[in-house]
């Protein structure tokens, strides 16, 4: 949302850098290689791809620094009073949440067409500029692959926090309904639990 917020030209390429590389994860890009930044942000929703998070950040022409100031300060714009940013990616186990906020922040970002278009993408191809060698980038989120009432979704992880999924889905009647898994104890248990959710509630509750 920061991102987009600066009104970025996405055909506009980027060279990857040394400094865009993050530690955790791995990545579809290499240091020289270049990209049209919607390529980026698909990676960065789609895959996770936190280098090209931190290449998207770096291509606003704000220094990390204010970036994650400007996170922060969309964060608290949006009532999310349980939330602050660490860093761009997630990766750094300072970045703290709450369900609750999760579900908020979900809510506003699946208003932008895009993101919503992404995040229920179960892939997605891109070319480097350069190389010109194809790249094919599959969604984290496999529940998009045979849910069709998922309208949006993320998925995130690090060690201090678990397996996370947060999922926006449409029930029979329009209705879209957040729902947030926190601290599973494995890649699969969190979709195996998140569709337990969202089955037990689109049957129990006629909204």
């Amino acid at each position: 949302l920061v991102f987009l917020d600066t009104k970025p030209d996405l055909d506009q390429p980027t060279i990857i850098q040394y400094a865009d590389r993050a530690p955790g994860g791995k990545s579809h890009f290499r240091v020289g290689d270049s990209f049209h930044l919607i390529d980026l942000v698909y990676a960065s929703l789609m895959s996770s791809d936190n280098l090209a998070t931190k290449a998207l950040a770096r291509a606003t022409g704000l220094t990390m620094e204010e970036f994650v100031a400007k996170m922060n300060q969309k964060a608290e714009s949006l009532g999310l009073t349980s939330t602050k940013f660490a860093d761009a990616t997630g990766l750094d186990a300072g970045n703290v949440s709450t369900a609750l906020d999760c579900a908020k922040l979900i809510t506003e970002a699946l208003k932008d067409s895009l993101i919503s278009k992404i995040t229920t993408a179960p892939n997605y191809t891109i070319r480097s500029l350069i190389r010109r060698k194809k790249i094919v980038l599959l969604n984290t989120d496999r529940l998009v692959h045979y849910r069709s009432e998922i309208v949006g979704g993320k998925t995130g992880f690090i060690r201090k926090s678990g397996y996370c999924l947060v999922t926006c889905a449409q029930n029979s009647t329009g209705k879209k309904l957040a729902f947030v898994v926190l601290g599973s104890p494995s890649n699969r248990t969190r979709f195996r639990d998140m569709q337990r959710l969202m089955d037990w509630t689109f049957s129990k509750y006629n909204l």
